[in-house]
């Protein structure tokens, strides 16, 4: 059977991770939409519950007749969360210009910092502990995307959202959403290769049936589905997020922005 303990710094990072993030979303969203914010709350209590469960695949060591449950959990699940998410923001016009005006662009950008935990399974990856395209994934993509955060957050939150409004570093946001969106659905993608032993028996080795036990189901559940939201919305919004959030600057600090971006 699959030991947790193989996976080192990571048992503790992501569900610390997880918490913080879920507790600064809801501590900004919930006073001012509750129902949203509540509904963010019950997201990740689900989540939290299944990963603890440990009870998505019946094998660790390999894939078994029973772990279509595990797997309709695993990819079902996220892809409800945001088919529900997109249908209540097309829904719902004032809670789709509140996320656009009133959610600062830099937050969504620093979010995406907790990606930095893929650093803690250096040494279970060489180890052999972590499957060899898993371990790739989060240590190069995952890593990749969660440092270039920190600098993205910074330049935005101190010129402001207009500095990615044009231009170059508009470009260069573009291509990094499709970096990161690309990490966490060819995951998804190759989770589901390896339940269908399409391209071999396994596509990795060790085989990911270790995607199914504590922490893993909450990044599966909870964290990588908001990142891919995230990534989306700025992927499909952005120009209209930095109009809003420019909107009520004076003119002339707008005009300068401009020029110093």
């Amino acid at each position: 059977m699959f030991d947790t303990a193989t996976l080192g710094l990571f048992d503790t990072l992501v569900p610390i991770a997880s918490i913080i993030t879920i507790s600064v979303m809801v501590g900004y969203i919930l006073p001012k939409k509750e129902c949203f914010g509540l509904f963010l709350l019950l997201w990740w209590t689900v989540s939290v519950f299944v990963s603890l469960s440990n009870h998505c695949f019946q094998k660790a060591d390999e894939w078994s007749n029973h772990d279509w449950m595990g797997v309709m959990i695993l990819l079902g699940f996220p892809t409800l969360i945001l088919t529900t998410i997109y249908v209540w923001l097309r829904a719902q016009q004032s809670l789709r210009l509140y996320l656009y005006k009133k959610v600062p662009l830099w937050a969504l950008f620093a979010l995406n910092i907790y990606r930095l935990d893929g650093l803690s399974i250096i040494l279970p990856f060489w180890r052999g502990s972590i499957p060899k395209y898993l371990g790739l994934q989060i240590i190069f993509l995952d890593v990749l995307i969660g440092l270039t955060s920190i600098p993205l957050a910074c330049v935005t939150y101190s010129k402001g959202a207009d500095v990615i409004g044009t231009g170059w570093p508009k470009d260069f946001v573009f291509f990094w959403n499709s970096m990161g969106l690309y990490d966490l659905a060819s995951a998804y993608i190759v989770l589901l290769m390896n339940f269908l032993k399409v391209g071999g028996s396994y596509v990795t080795d060790p085989p990911l049936a270790m995607v199914g036990f504590h922490p893993i189901p909450l990044i599966v559940l909870f964290q990588a589905p908001l990142a891919m939201g995230i990534h989306i919305l700025l992927m499909t919004s952005l120009d209209e997020v930095v109009a809003r959030q420019t909107m009520g600057l004076p003119l002339h600090i707008q005009r300068l922005r401009r020029l110093q971006s």
